[in-house]
């Protein structure tokens, strides 16, 4: 979601009276930014909408060890190195251009809604404040904005997407997938297929906690089938191989052939021989109700097939 009409840290800087370059100020200074220097302001035409209103709020510093991380937020991983890039970013450009997003809380603490990673970057850079915009905003406004701006990263997995979506349907934040399609703004399709991540088995949830690209959305579709079958410790076994290395492609093909087994137990019987111009043999063998023929080398099957003609043409 985008954070607009937010300005840059130096223009609200000098709007305030103080220096373009926020690294510079002393400490005191910046203790009296915080405590008396938010400053209100109306929302522009790119703000956020929620409930077909635009929402004010207030650009400032707070403390960062009075915000708390909501629970909506739905990244399970972090990329450690991009998340050191953007910190250098933010050491060398003197702060954040765009605010985080927090909302007040009733301890006089702030609940983080929006800026998770930026967040993060400030605590690896040990700041002790941050640039943010407070909102006042209800449960169900915080929720929905927080899944919907974290919604629009693209790095985001199916698995990740559909936790933030299945709080929000747990707690009736929104009664149904229809109105969380439209809150925000990802097709049914969508919302079905990052949702299906919790028709698993409970073991496999838990190794997608761990791992969130562990099963890739082509073959969720078939494990959450195999498992309404009957089949869980198969898929459990199946997620199993993924993370000790396996492909996905060839470990749902594994689960596949291992039901099939299940479903037909009987034992192969082994090919037959027979007679073919002089002293050529075809392997026969029959596969359910398939009689397989499998000529040796160097006999052209179609000959075989040419010749099998024949014979029945005289039988005939």
């Amino acid at each position: 979601m985008p954070e607009a009409n937010l300005k840059p840290m130096e223009e609200v800087l000098r709007e305030m009276g103080l220096s373009e370059d926020p690294v510079a100020e002393t400490s005191s200074t910046l203790n009296g930014l915080l405590e008396s220097s938010t400053r209100h302001f109306e929302p522009g035409a790119a703000d956020i909408v929620l409930a077909g209103e635009k929402l004010p709020g207030q650009v400032g510093f707070l403390p960062m060890s009075k915000i708390r991380k909501g629970k909506y937020q739905p990244r399970r991983v972090f990329d450690q190195e991009k998340l050191a890039l953007l910190a250098n970013t933010i050491e060398d450009n003197g702060g954040l251009n765009n605010a985080i997003v927090v909302r007040p809380l009733p301890d006089g603490n702030y609940e983080l809604i929006a800026g998770e990673r930026r967040f993060m970057a400030h605590e690896l850079l040990r700041k002790q404040n941050i640039y943010a915009l407070i909102r006042d905003l209800t449960d169900e406004e915080a929720a929905v904005l927080s899944v919907a701006d974290n919604d629009a990263r693209e790095d985001l997995t199916d698995f990740e997407r559909g936790v933030s979506y299945k709080l929000l349907l747990d707690d009736k934040i929104v009664q149904n997938q229809t109105e969380l399609s439209r809150r925000v703004g990802r097709s049914m399709a969508t919302i079905s297929r990052c949702l299906a991540y919790f028709k698993l088995p409970a073991p496999v949830i838990g190794m997608l906690e761990e791992n969130p690209e562990l099963i890739g959305n082509r073959v969720v579709a078939d494990m959450v089938a195999l498992s309404d079958q009957g089949h869980q410790e198969t898929v459990i076994a199946a997620a199993s191989r993924i993370r000790d290395g396996s492909s996905q492609d060839s470990s749902i093909n594994w689960a596949k052939s291992e039901v099939r087994k299940k479903a037909n137990p009987h034992t192969p019987s082994p090919p037959k021989h027979i007679a073919y111009k002089e002293r050529t043999q075809l392997d026969a063998r029959i596969d359910g109700r398939k009689v397989i023929l499998t000529p040796p080398k160097g006999v052209n099957p179609e000959d075989v097939l040419k010749y099998l003609e024949e014979m029945l043409k005289d039988r005939s």
